[in-house]
């Protein structure tokens, strides 16, 4: 009976034992390098192991030197690796950054580093010891080791908000072209790293002048429009930016002869549109610059008549050409 209950007690701690380092087997974190050079790699295994972190190269496409874009890349590495935090060195105006991506906290941080790649053993053994230092902040370092993150700059952050201004043209095919302005607010929450953002739009035109059979007529054209809008990174310095939306136009039409016998014309209706705008910009810091194209589809026609005699009529669709600079606001 006596070997019966031993026997039963070492079964019972081997299953502890067991289970154990099973837990912390599921439980080890991971940190993915992108394209490492091998004494870097070496240096940072070496550096982590007393984390009982695993350390791995991971073959990707460089992630880049902007916040904003790199963090959009390490969220598809992330999850393409399963690693916890991905790492990786940029090289850009004569600096050498090391930058990490804590998948947990959807976290960009970075720092500059004295040498540049490949890295001989001491300097990769520097690199590897930084790297560590930051991931302290991080979800990978142990408990009685982890400090609180420091509080990143703005312009380390994709800005939630954006202000816009364009100025440009509105065309109808083979009937008019107004020049036109608008103003514009842009919401991107900073979890969807700019994957998906929203817009609303103001716009005016300062109306044009359109010579028909009927006499000259002044036409004004006032916008609201509301859009989702999602931003594609085109490497370090461009993108850019598809959205679809709906908008509300206020249209005015004026007589401004006095060619017709029911005396002057003034024809005012609200209109709704579906738009498709692409915008392609360039960054400049919290500063974007670019060309924005929009199309606009109209499903009531537009007709305006002179009691039963009909003065102008415009086409289904509308197209918007302008100038965009937009500005983070934060």
């Amino acid at each position: 009976m006596l070997g019966f209950g031993a026997l039963a007690l070492v079964l019972a701690l081997a299953l502890g034992a067991t289970g154990c380092a099973l837990a912390r087997a599921a439980a080890r974190r991971r940190v993915a390098l992108i394209q490492p050079d091998p004494e870097l790699l070496r240096s940072t295994v070496i550096s982590l192991s007393s984390w009982g972190i695993e350390v791995f190269p991971f073959d990707a496409a460089p992630l880049g030197a902007s916040p904003v874009e790199a963090r959009r890349r390490a969220i598809d590495v992330a999850r393409r690796s399963s690693a916890d935090v991905v790492s990786w060195i940029s090289q850009e105006g004569g600096a050498t950054v090391l930058w990490t991506y804590d998948a947990e906290a959807t976290r960009v941080s970075s720092t500059e580093v004295a040498n540049r790649p490949p890295f001989d053993g001491p300097a990769a053994a520097a690199v590897a010891l930084s790297l560590k230092t930051m991931l302290r902040s991080s979800a990978v370092a142990p408990v009685d080791e982890h400090v609180p993150a420091p509080l990143l700059p703005a312009s380390d952050h994709a800005s939630a908000l954006r202000m816009e201004l364009a100025a440009g043209s509105r065309v109808v095919p083979g009937r008019l072209a107004e020049p036109r302005g608008a103003i514009a607010l842009s919401f991107w929450p900073r979890p969807l790293a700019e994957r998906m953002g929203f817009g609303l739009e103001a716009s005016g035109g300062i109306g044009v002048q359109p010579t028909t059979a009927e006499g000259t007529l002044a036409f004004h054209d006032v916008s609201v429009a509301a859009s989702m809008r999602s931003r594609i990174g085109l490497g370090t310095l461009f993108g850019i930016e598809p959205a679809v939306g709906v908008a509300a136009h206020w249209t005015t039409v004026e007589d401004t002869t006095s060619l017709h016998e029911a005396g002057p014309l003034r024809a005012d209706r609200l209109d709704a549109s579906l738009d498709g705008a692409l915008t392609l910009d360039a960054r400049f810091g919290p500063i974007r610059i670019g060309l924005r194209s929009v199309l606009e589809y109209l499903p009531r026609y537009q007709r305006y008549s002179v009691g039963s005699t009909p003065v102008l009529a415009l086409g289904p669709l509308m197209g918007d050409l302008a100038l965009r600079v937009s500005a983070g606001v934060f």
